[in-house]
């Protein structure tokens, strides 16, 4: 399966927006930059209050692939991390 649209970071922003793409039929990709979110998305385990693990859980599907995306959304920070921006674009 591969994804219609891939959403940077699954944050408070990217991760009710990737829930939203997901409910209206389309398949996501979600990235993010701190493996432990990405491992826990990967189980269905939510860390955002707005998106609890059950709803999370019916929408995670594994084995997309990244190849052949159609559309790309960049969640921006809506704050600096300077740490996290240091990993990111290392």
């Amino acid at each position: 399966m591969k994804p219609d649209v891939a959403i940077i970071g699954a944050g408070y922003v990217g991760m009710p927006l990737a829930k939203a793409f997901a409910e209206a039929g389309r398949n996501v990709l979600l990235r993010d930059v701190k493996v432990e979110i990405v491992d826990g998305i990967n189980r269905g385990e939510s860390h955002i209050g707005d998106v609890p693990s059950g709803e999370l859980k019916r929408l995670v599907a594994p084995e997309l692939l990244e190849e052949d995306l159609r559309q790309l959304a960049v969640v921006v920070l809506s704050r600096v991390d300077h740490d996290l921006l240091e990993t990111a674009f290392a």
